[in-house]
């Protein structure tokens, strides 16, 4: 029986032992949380759920209520226990004691897996190994990750700017910018500016379970579009400004667009990182005249996280390029969120036992959200890279079908299919 070593028993990790074990893998899983538990952990459970009970829809318009049955096809743990542990199924909410006791002993009862309480700080390539620590590892590994992807390809924060689907932007309050054809401008008025300012400032903030997270990013230079704010509406109007001339009459301040390099139906508004909660997000962006009636794919975040650069250091099986025998899940690879993270752990575990059994990767293609995510994690702007969600602007050929429940039906009629013929072909 081959042996793997998994690092770190959270969401993703609980994912990919659980995937192993059923391939009749023996797993080597090292927790260090029984003995040194980082700042919001609180119990010496698996698959803690630290930040919400939320699993997010079921519904099958939704990206993310498409991405849990795509992994419910493909047995996924996480999404087996949280259906179990429900305690409302739209969205999915959990009872997290009831969720995390039962993955804690479903793998403490398995007969070939070993728990290794212990630090695990030395990565050994000799033997095949899965690196699921989350956005907080452990800092003696945090040196080690970093030492083996190269300091430029490891985060330690993440601030991650609203993306916007492209179709659904109005166009006619946009202007290209002469020096980069994928960068748009849409002008503010002095009113428009000022309605911005005020709901800005106003709005409420999302306080993290990890004590003291926003001083903490803030105190290694990054500023959210709240933080200019509250210094005044001078510094706000600096931040939303342009080199460029501008040839407008009514012109006060400025938005900015950047359409994504990977993904094109993506824009990115520029500088708005953001501690905002997410209803007073929705609010603000909606402000912006060109984006009055679009659709947000991705709301603004700002936070402790550990992540790679996976477009830049990942192979499309998430192994590592310079050391194929060490690969990285969840979070860490950039996949981002709950279901995100289990998803990763999902198609690394299927591509850790093909590797193992020299058969070609396989990943989902494009017209799948499981394969929209993974592909945009390992192929996106490596210059770039910032954490994704899954959302519908990364599937294939979204363009080509409206924008609303009909269009989205379709989307998610075709996924599951896919899913289903990739079943059938690769596992």
């Amino acid at each position: 029986m081959k042996k793997i070593r998994v690092i770190g028993a959270g969401i993703s990790g609980s994912e990919v032992c659980y995937q192993l074990l059923k391939r009749n893998y023996f797993v080597e899983l090292f927790e260090v949380k029984s003995i040194k538990k980082n700042a919001i952990q609180t119990n010496d459970l698996f698959a803690n759920l630290a930040y919400s009970d939320s699993f997010h829809s079921n519904e099958i318009t939704s990206a993310k209520g498409v991405l849990k049955q795509e992994m419910r096809l493909l047995d996924s743990f996480i999404i087996k226990v949280a259906d179990y542990a429900s305690v409302a199924t739209e969205p999915l909410l959990v009872d997290r004691n009831k969720f995390q006791e039962y993955i804690t002993n479903y793998l403490k009862s398995h007969k070939n897996l070993k728990i290794i309480e212990k630090e695990y700080i030395e990565i050994d390539d000799s033997i095949p190994t899965i690196i699921a620590t989350g956005p907080l590892s452990s800092p003696a590994l945090e040196k080690e990750i970093k030492k083996l992807v190269g300091e430029s390809n490891f985060n330690y924060f993440d601030q991650v700017q609203p993306i916007i689907f492209k179709s659904t932007i109005n166009w006619d309050y946009l202007q290209k910018s002469s020096n980069d054809d994928k960068l748009f401008y849409c002008f503010l008025n002095k009113a428009e500016f000022e309605h911005l300012y005020s709901l800005i400032i106003n709005a409420e903030i999302f306080i993290s379970p990890l004590p003291n997270e926003i001083a903490l990013v803030h105190n290694h230079g990054f500023s959210s579009i709240e933080t200019i704010a509250y210094k005044g509406k001078k510094e706000l109007k600096n931040l939303l400004s342009t080199d460029e001339l501008i040839e407008s009459n009514d012109f006060y301040a400025v938005i900015s667009l950047k359409q994504d390099e990977y993904n094109e139906n993506l824009l990115r508004i520029v500088n708005f990182q953001t501690n905002i909660k997410i209803p007073w997000q929705n609010e603000i962006i909606k402000s912006i005249p060109a984006l009055k009636n679009s659709s947000i794919l991705r709301y603004g975040v700002m936070h402790k996280n550990d992540y790679i650069n996976s477009a830049n250091v990942l192979d499309d099986d998430f192994s590592l390029k310079s050391k194929p025998n060490i690969f990285f899940v969840g979070q860490l690879t950039g996949t981002d969120g709950y279901l995100e993270a289990s998803a990763s752990a999902i198609i690394c575990a299927i591509n850790v036992d093909r590797y193992l059994r020299n058969l070609p990767k396989a990943i989902p293609n494009n017209k799948t959200v499981i394969g929209s995510l993974c592909n945009y994690v390992l192929k996106a702007n490596k210059a770039d890279f910032q954490p994704m969600e899954a959302n519908w602007g990364l599937v294939e050929d979204i363009h080509l079908v409206p924008y609303n429940n009909e269009g989205k039906k379709k989307l998610s009629d075709r996924a599951l299919f896919e899913i289903k013929e990739f079943i059938k072909q690769n596992l």
